[in-house]
This record gives C-alpha cells, structure tokens and sequence, in this order.
C-alpha cells in the first residue's frame, strides 16, 4: 500500500502546527484546540491563548487590564497607597484606603485655601447690604463642613456608616445653601426684568404736528390704555398741558 504523508502548512497565515506532541521524536501537525476558549483571543497552542489583539488578559483572553495611574503627584511618586481590610465594630470587613504620612501636605493646603476663602468672605459681609444677597455664608458652611468631614475622617474609632452620613449630609447641606443663595439673585432680579418688559410694551410714540396757531404739538399715546392723550405747548408757554381725548 502507497501512503504519501502530506507537507504540513506551517505558513505564518495556517492554522496547523508541526511540533513534537505525540512522540519525542516523531513531529506532529495538528490544529491547536483551547478548552475553555480564548473568548476574544487566539489559540496559539493547546490551551495556550493569545490577548496581544484584543484588550484582556489572562489565560483565556477573559480579565480586564489594571489601570495604572500617571505617577505626577510627589506623595503617589514616593509612597504608594494602598488598601488594607477593615472591620467594623458588627466583624464586618470592608476595604479602606491607606495613604502615606505625606498626605498632610494636601490637609494642610486644603486648610489653607478654606482660611483664604473665609477671610475674604469676612471682608465682604457689608456688600450683603448693598446687594441684598448672602455672598459670605456659603463659604463659612462650607468650611466649617470640610472641617467636620476631615475631623470625623481621622477618628478611626467611629463606624464607617457614621462616616459616611457625615459626608454625604456636609455635601448636601452645602448644594442646598448653594441653591437657596441663587434663590434669593433670581428672586431679586425678577421685578427688575418684569419693569423693563413693561416700558418696553408701554414705549411712547412721539407725534409732531405742525399747527399754524399754537406753534406745534406733541402727542403721547400709550399702548396698553384704551384711550388716548395729547399733550401741545404754546410758542410762548413754558409748560406742557395734557388734554384728554374722547
């Protein structure tokens, strides 16, 4: 019996390989097979998967890539931050972030920029009187209420739901201070653009008739009234006399 044994396509496009497998000696030329499958991915050899095309990871092309951050923050350069497992008072374990010493640098610029912004404030609490808007107290909540969280944060004997509430209640009690201060501007300016619309509904009409017995007359009607008026002055008047029309 003839047997003609075929050439096994090892082009850089196949899908075969020709490898020792079966026999040390003997190679074999097979298609490779990947259980489970590479998903995305490309099966290079058995159970061997290839993510360079695709954006996972893993054995089977199936995990996400961790994000690294850019490392342009001196403390995130120097030191690292890192979780550690916490539990709370109930044994419940949760996971809190732990930051270097050097984090109060960032406390004490974040201090900083509060006692700028309250001191300005503290300058400008006449202006209310003149523009009848509460321009100091956002700032004075919302510094007292960063004050708060920051103590609150560093008191690790406190529960963590304690925690929470405090800085979720100091961002909403500070939007709403924030609101009720645009509150009180759109209320303000209000009746102004409702008198400006009404002059401009209400805008006078100038009429000029020549008369050859009282020298010359200036009509004003208004358009909002159902009648008219007419107002004429003399060559030689120093006054003007309205004279209602029927």
């Amino acid at each position: 019996m003839d047997i003609k044994i075929k050439e096994c396509d090892i082009s850089n496009d196949s899908i075969y390989i020709y490898q020792n497998k079966e026999h040390p000696v003997l190679k074999s030329c097979y298609v490779p097979q990947c259980n489970p499958s590479c998903n995305t991915g490309i099966c290079k050899n058995d159970n061997v998967c290839d993510c360079t095309k695709t954006p996972f990871t893993g054995l089977n092309c199936n995990e996400h890539y961790k994000l690294y951050r850019n490392e342009f923050i001196l403390w995130i350069y120097f030191d690292d931050v890192h979780c550690d497992v916490q539990y709370t008072r109930n044994e419940e374990y949760y996971h809190d972030c732990v930051y270097p010493n050097t984090k109060i640098f960032s406390f004490v610029f974040n201090t900083s920029v509060l006692a700028v912004g309250v001191v300005y404030a503290y300058s400008i609490r006449y202006v209310n009187d003149n523009f009848k808007e509460p321009l100091a107290i956002p700032v004075y909540v919302y510094t007292l209420l960063s004050l708060f969280s920051e103590i609150t944060e560093h008191i690790y004997d406190l529960p963590l739901f304690f925690k929470d509430s405090v800085n979720v209640l100091a961002i909403a009690i500070s939007s709403f201070v924030e609101e009720r201060k645009n509150g009180v501007t759109t209320a303000f300016s209000k009746p102004i653009g409702t008198t400006l619309n009404k002059q401009i509904v209400n805008k006078k009409v100038l009429r000029y008739n020549n008369d050859e017995n009282n020298g010359f007359q200036l009509g004003s009607q208004l358009g909002s009234r159902g009648g008219s008026q007419e107002i004429t002055k003399s060559k030689n008047d120093n006054y003007i006399s309205p004279q209602k029309l029927s």
